[in-house]
């Protein structure tokens, strides 16, 4: 038996409300823990040549695993409009697939990678060192409390990076760090 639309729309309503005064992210350190801090080996195992930890882009139905990640790769600058020149960060950045092409196909650009793990920090830094990237910063922080200067970006990229809605905070989320540090 379904509620009528105004008693539906109410309960929705509190838990909207109830959602905006909740943390962006609980049980941060358990969670590090358990899933950022594994090991490197592990993961290239089971990921492209990129270690991305995400979406791949398959178009055609027949790419292999680096050929997809490089597409939707591909799809990010285009989707964000992202240009040589700007600064850009990469909210949440996993093994740094994102950063790490940004940082390539925009050489001009400054990027910053933004991890709450200490290993995927060393790996994307070595693997930038190894690439000879020289506008690429990874910052390691708690995105729950973590302080950019305001405007110093000029975009903003998060890819796949959203917790469960249980522990979002809408409100911050939306008019919060990210907003605040984009340039106008």
């Amino acid at each position: 038996m379904t509620a009528p639309p105004d008693v539906a729309l109410a309960r929705k309503m509190a838990f909207v409300e109830q959602l905006r005064g909740m943390s962006i992210a609980v049980e941060t350190g358990a969670a590090n823990k358990q899933h950022y801090e594994v090991s490197v080996g592990v993961l290239a195992a089971a990921l492209g040549p990129r270690m991305k930890y995400s979406c791949c882009l398959y178009e055609r139905g027949d790419e292999t695993l680096a050929e997809a990640e490089e597409a939707m790769l591909a799809s990010y600058v285009v989707k964000a409009e992202l240009k040589d020149g700007m600064r850009i960060l990469d909210l949440g950045c996993g093994w740094g697939s994102g950063a790490l092409y940004f940082a390539e196909k925009l050489p001009g650009a400054k990027v910053v990678a933004f991890s709450n793990s200490k290993k995927q920090k060393a790996f994307i830094d070595g693997q930038a060192e190894e690439k000879g990237l020289k506008n690429l910063e990874v910052i390691t922080g708690d995105v729950t409390d973590y302080e950019f200067d305001p405007e110093s970006f000029d975009r903003v990229v998060s890819i796949e990076v959203c917790p469960p809605p249980a522990e979002l905070s809408f409100r911050t989320l939306a008019h919060g760090y990210p907003s605040r540090c984009l340039s106008t």
